[in-house]
Parts: C-alpha cells; sequence; structure tokens
C-alpha cells in the first residue's frame, strides 16, 4: 500500500511516467517488482526476488504482489521492455546457432509472445529465419526455473532455447 510514506501506485506512476503509467492493464502485463535483502539495513546488490504485479488499487492506491513482502524490504520496479527483449532473443539465437542445432525446442513465458510484443508470431518469426531448416518445438506458456537468492524461483519474462543434436540410431 505504501512506499516510503507515499501510496505503492503513486511511486509506481513516477517511476513508469507516460502512457504505462496511466494505462494499468499494460502495466500488470509488462511490470514486476525486484527485491533484495537487506541486511542491517543496507542494500544488497543481490536480486532476492521477482515478483508479478497482480493488481492495482486506484481507490487504495496500492498495487498488489504474487507474494507478500516483509515490512522494510528494498523494491525497485523493473519493466519489461519489448525492444530490449527482442535484442536479447536476436543475441541468444546468434550465440545458439554457433552450435549449428540439428533441431530446437523453445519454450517461453506466458508473458512473452504478442503480450510483450504486440505482435503475434515474433518469437517463431525470430526463430525460422536463425534456423530455416531446423525442426523446431515449442511451448508458450510455461514458466520457467532458475536458481536465485532464495533458492530456485519462477521466472518472470523469460525464454529458452535449447539446441539438440540428433543421435544416429544403432546399426
Amino acid at each position: 500500500m505504501e512506499i516510503d510514506g507515499q501510496s505503492a501506485l503513486s511511486c509506481f506512476r513516477e517511476a513508469a511516467g507516460g502512457p504505462l503509467s496511466r494505462d494499468l492493464s499494460r502495466a500488470r502485463e509488462l511490470l514486476f517488482v525486484a527485491t533484495s535483502d537487506c541486511e542491517g539495513g543496507t542494500e544488497s546488490q543481490e536480486v532476492e526476488q521477482i515478483l508479478d504485479v497482480v493488481g492495482f488499487s486506484e481507490q487504495n492506491g496500492g498495487l498488489g504482489l504474487a507474494e507478500p513482502l516483509r515490512s522494510g524490504s528494498f523494491i525497485s520496479f523493473a519493466f519489461q521492455d519489448e525492444h530490449r527483449a527482442k535484442t536479447e532473443l536476436q543475441k541468444g539465437l546468434d550465440a545458439l546457432s554457433a552450435t549449428a542445432p540439428q533441431a530446437l525446442l523453445y519454450l517461453g513465458d506466458r508473458s512473452r509472445g504478442e503480450n510483450l510484443f504486440g505482435v503475434s508470431g515474433l518469437e517463431s518469426g525470430y526463430l525460422g529465419r536463425a534456423f530455416p531448416d531446423v525442426p523446431t518445438l515449442g511451448l508458450l506458456g510455461a514458466r520457467l526455473l532458475a536458481p536465485g537468492a532464495r533458492g530456485v524461483q519462477l521466472c518472470n519474462h523469460s525464454a529458452l532455447a535449447v539446441g539438440l543434436a540428433v543421435g544416429m540410431a544403432p546399426e
């Protein structure tokens, strides 16, 4: 409900600025909150947890998170940027192409795809251009797990492409 004596919604709007601060339904798709540990009142540089924003209350000035925060937690607002996501996707595919995979497995978080890029099929287009003759199996909607400061956690706005080598059948 409150961040440093101000309503959480006011703090978000100040951080976001522009159209995103007014379009709360779009903001809910692109915004998450990063927390860091605060030992002895000093903020750690290591991200402890990433939380989805699940809603806003204009009436109360608050925002809802997927999990409750401890009182006194250090937080920052993080925004998924479609242009940065495209750049990171291309960079990852370029690195993967050096291994010359014979097949590809692509897993994408539910918040990607048209929700993030505003265009249906953008990621499959990137995959098809990077690997035109490589069979690809993909799944959108998966939530990916990765190690974090508090153990294995769900990752937000993530994707994973795995290059596979097709083995030969025994003779």
